[in-house]
């Protein structure tokens, strides 16, 4: 049986091959986690349709078209919490559920994230920023009450550097 493409748009290309669903995505992304110089991590509380609560994340999205991945971070910082970072250490990337989906996120640490003004994407859900320090966002995340697959991993990558 071949691939069929079930949906398609902008950002995914939904696949039907063997009666088992998978997902490609077309732009890929970028993740951060910001800490200020008081070692405060910046999360936002964010309105996720898909399960119906808000939950605890760092900024993060799509790459526009030929965006390096830093800059992919760095702009969605920008836009979603308006934070800038003056230190930012790539952690690698993660794969967000390769048994289902083809998206390879580039996840980044930025250490003296400065909150330029309180604004937030209301648009996207965004709530507010909360700010905790790392120690115990690593201990909301061992326990929890941090559930996102960006937030966990670049919690735990960015433990060494803290």
């Amino acid at each position: 049986m071949e691939k069929k493409i079930i949906f398609e748009n902008n950002y995914f290309k939904i696949f039907l091959y063997n009666n088992i669903v998978s997902i490609e995505n077309l732009k890929g992304g970028a993740a951060i986690l910001p800490v200020t110089k008081d070692k405060k991590v910046i999360l936002l509380n964010i309105y996720r349709r898909a399960i119906n609560q808000y939950s605890l994340e760092i900024p993060r999205g799509f790459s526009e078209d030929g965006e390096e991945p830093i800059n992919n971070a760095k702009r969605e910082m920008q836009e979603e919490i308006s934070c800038v970072s003056e230190n930012i250490i790539p952690l690698g990337y993660m794969h967000v559920d390769s048994g289902l989906m083809n998206s390879k996120v580039n996840l980044f640490l930025g250490l003296d994230t400065i909150i330029e003004n309180s604004m937030v994407q209301e648009e996207e859900g965004i709530k507010n920023i909360v700010l905790y320090d790392f120690d115990i966002v690593y201990k909301m995340a061992l326990e929890g009450q941090i559930n996102d697959s960006f937030t966990l991993a670049a919690i735990l990558r960015s433990k060494r550097f803290m």
